[in-house]
């Protein structure tokens, strides 16, 4: 979703609605179609991969880079290099967990390699990214939009930088928040407090390692 509220330049059409404006040229002049661009994803998080499987129903042409390649993804375009895959791609999606390797690796290298007017898409973590380094490639244009709901301090301060960048689509932390993804946590809780209670084993689904 956020994908497509960027590279369809949603927001500012939005805004441009609730001021009383009615310029489509405006509106589209920064509109682009997911058809035929290239998605990266970094990591193999299971969400990003399912972000990945949903924008190749709209034409877009998967790709991914981790350590080493994954078994049953025979039919996505596997990159060992990170720093050669990143000039390639049109959508970039943060798919890694946070660590003392990941954190900060959006900074300003990481903008500079990126293909320039792509887009960049973070819900995993905020501080994967330097804050400062990553507003300056959108002020400068590097980035042609950034979103995500992963912010590096929560909640964010009213002065936070990322509050106010051009081209971007940010939210509070709500990606899993949605309203059946909390009753399948409350679902979740219920089946493994039952389990310790049965003295039984916790069905794997339910197993967090």
């Amino acid at each position: 979703m956020t994908a497509l509220v960027l590279v369809r330049n949603f927001t500012d059409s939005y805004k441009s609605i609730l001021m009383g404006r009615w310029n489509i040229g405006d509106s589209v002049k920064e509109s682009f179609d997911i058809e035929g661009m290239k998605v990266g994803a970094i990591g193999t998080e299971a969400s990003g991969m399912k972000a990945l499987r949903s924008l190749e129903a709209l034409g877009a042409e998967s790709h991914y880079y981790s350590e080493a390649p994954v078994s049953g993804w025979d039919d996505i375009t596997y990159h060992s290099n990170m720093n050669e895959m990143l000039p390639n791609m049109d959508i970039v999606i943060m798919n890694c967990q946070l660590s003392p390797a990941t954190e900060g690796m959006i900074n300003e290298s990481f903008v500079a390699s990126m293909k320039q007017g792509s887009f960049l898409i973070n819900t995993q973590h905020g501080k994967l990214a330097v804050r400062d380094e990553l507003t300056a490639g959108l002020v400068n244009n590097k980035l042609a939009g950034y979103g995500g709901d992963a912010w590096d301090e929560i909640p964010a301060a009213i002065d936070h930088p990322w509050r106010g960048m051009p081209n971007s689509a940010m939210t509070a932390d709500m990606s899993g928040a949605s309203l059946p993804a909390q009753a399948r946590v409350a679902q979740g809780i219920k089946t493994v407090l039952s389990s310790w209670f049965d003295n039984s084993s916790v069905p794997a689904e339910n197993q967090v390692v």
